[in-house]
């Protein structure tokens, strides 16, 4: 499973929009809409720009921290561990022992994988230690170079920087794709 996070804060976002078209053309599987500075009410606009550009293709949104919206709009959604939620697709998580609350077929969204500038200073993790594990997904300082490392380790990846700021997203998805 391929999940492309978004970021206003990278990429603005009509370049984001058409980004996120082409990534859905090429078969990513997921958009998680992050976006933590917006009010609920342009959050929520943005969901449903999104949705119609998606739309046609088998790329989903989850919805991040807006367990409301995702409600409404009959969407998955992602938590923060401190928010933990049974029914949440997906759960933000920093430590192995975080991973014993998940349920079956929830995702944790596992970081950081590799150093990144927005976490600076934080070590990545030792994927070693988890061994092949479904329900992880990495996140953090991945990169169209550097995710075919982890596919021993983890079955998904999730990218921000990495997919906002690449000029050839064709290439590097079909790449990606041959790994997860």
């Amino acid at each position: 499973m391929i999940i492309f996070v978004t970021s206003l804060e990278i990429c603005e976002q009509n370049k984001m929009l058409g980004k996120i078209r082409e990534a859905a053309l090429l078969g990513v599987d997921y958009i998680l809409l992050r976006e933590p500075q917006l009010s609920p009410e342009a959050y929520e606009n943005l969901a449903l720009i999104i949705l119609q550009i998606i739309g046609n293709t088998k790329t989903e949104l989850i919805i991040a921290h807006h367990k409301n919206i995702a409600e409404k709009l009959k969407l998955k959604y992602h938590v923060s561990f401190h928010a933990f939620d049974e029914h949440a697709f997906s759960v933000s998580i920093h430590r192995k022992e975080e991973l014993k609350h998940l349920r079956l077929n929830q995702y944790a969204l596992f970081s950081v994988a590799f150093e990144t500038s927005c976490k600076p200073g934080k070590k990545p993790l030792d994927w070693t230690e988890y061994g092949a594990k479904n329900e992880i997904i990495a996140l953090g300082g991945i990169t169209f170079e550097n995710a075919g490392l982890l596919k021993n380790y983890v079955n998904h990846v999730a990218m921000m920087s990495s997919w906002l700021l690449c000029e050839n997203l064709s290439s590097r998805i079909k790449h990606l794709k041959c790994y997860y």
